[in-house]
């Protein structure tokens, strides 16, 4: 996507976006599309009053707060199902998110052009987002614009505020993999038909075979590819799809980031055995429920 830059009228916006900028580029650890470490761009602009494109305005609903241009009918909708989206998730993952304290700021550009100014100057893993979550110990914030995918990218980074609210630390693999579960419609029973596609082709090309202890050795999130981001939400529709599964999804957030914490390929492999085969089984009746013919990459 284009950069462009930055050149913004209002002082006090530019004050705060050449602030954010500078603390954006010298963030030093990057997770898929969220990011870890010290976070001062939403404090600032709520402590201004204003939202990187200028609104003054925050609308609030439970947990979450979305700066924005005025709002309007559409916007609070979205916010109504971003509210809705905590219930979905403690229904799939029986994690209990009511009692994390921090809110989760939503900073709503207008468009991508005013997006795009706001990250043009910042590091280049922003070029071709539509959005990212920042996490720090303050604050749990969600950039983003409106646009035909906002409810998508929305549901997304909001899935990831909602969970490191209320988990201190989280795999890698486990935090995308429920990311790119709960970003589709909630009609669609967390069926990602393009992570489904994608997965298809690439094991009937014989390029591709499930591995989770592979996934859960990746740190370094600038190493996903998008054949792992698929894999991931894989993994995580596979294991909601039974109930030893999800004891399993259960357990494992649960015991994230303690000293006892069982990697999650050994705990699935004791509890469900060949998981791997098991998950390619999931796969292709996944498929063929998703997919006609006509859809399938011969």
């Amino acid at each position: 996507m284009p950069q462009r830059s930055a050149g913004f009228a209002d002082p006090i916006i530019g004050s705060v976006v050449g602030a954010a900028v500078c603390l954006l580029v010298s963030l030093a650890m990057i997770c898929g599309c969220r990011m870890d470490g010290i976070d001062r761009i939403g404090s600032a602009l709520a402590h201004d009053g204003v939202a990187p494109n200028g609104a003054p305005k925050i609308l609030v609903k439970d947990k979450i707060r979305v700066h924005a241009l005025s709002p309007n009918p559409a916007q609070s909708l979205l916010v109504d199902e971003l509210v809705e989206l905590k219930t979905e998730i403690e229904s799939k993952t029986g994690i209990n998110l009511s009692n994390a304290s921090t809110p989760i700021d939503v900073y709503l550009f207008k468009d991508e052009m005013s997006f795009r100014e706001f990250t043009a100057q910042a590091n280049a893993v922003f070029a071709d987002r539509r959005a990212f979550f920042i996490r720090s110990k303050e604050a749990l914030n969600v950039y983003g614009f409106w646009g035909m995918q906002v409810a998508e990218d929305l549901r997304h980074e909001v899935t990831h505020g909602y969970l490191h609210g209320a988990i201190p630390q989280l795999d890698l693999w486990i935090d995308e993999g429920l990311a790119e579960y709960f970003e589709v419609n909630p009609d669609a029973d967390g069926v990602n038909a393009t992570h489904v596609r994608l997965l298809a082709d690439l094991g009937r090309q014989g390029n591709w075979k499930p591995s989770l202890e592979r996934l859960e050795s990746i740190t370094d999130p600038t190493q996903l590819t998008q054949t792992d981001y698929a894999e991931a939400w894989l993994w995580v529709h596979f294991l909601m799809s039974t109930p030893i599964g999800s004891e399993v999804l259960t357990t494992g957030l649960v015991s994230s980031g303690s000293v006892d914490q069982i990697p999650w390929s050994v705990e699935v492999k004791n509890m469900l055995g060949d998981a791997n085969n098991q998950v390619l089984n999931h796969l292709a009746q996944v498929t063929q429920r998703t997919l006609t013919p006509s859809t399938v990459t011969r």
